[in-house]
């Protein structure tokens, strides 16, 4: 199972309501999984979040950060990771540890 959250990249809050659990039992690498939220959330247009997978270095098979492409949805300004309860972005856009995607 991973978490896969919102948090709101200006403060390193959380988006209330915005975690969910991810079942990556039996998934495919290459392949989508997709949970949903307990229920919907609004985000603000303009502002920043990061959407974050709980990752372990050497746990996942995908653990590491690389290029990704985007769709109108979203920007993606830079990896984050997350050490002693700090957000640290690295990298450049269309960069990420995990690929995410909207559903």
């Amino acid at each position: 199972m991973h978490t896969v959250k919102f948090v709101v990249a200006n403060t390193g809050v959380d988006v209330p309501g915005g975690s969910a659990s991810v079942n990556m039992d039996g998934c495919t690498p290459g392949q989508f999984v997709w949970s949903a939220l307990p229920s919907p959330i609004s985000l603000s247009p303009g502002a920043s979040y990061y959407l974050v997978s709980q990752e372990s270095a050497g746990g996942d098979l995908w653990y590491d950060v690389g290029g990704i492409t985007t769709m109108s949805i979203a920007n993606v300004t830079n990896a984050v990771y997350q050490y002693n309860g700090v957000w640290y972005p690295i990298a450049s856009p269309n960069f990420s540890y995990v690929p995410p995607h909207f559903k």
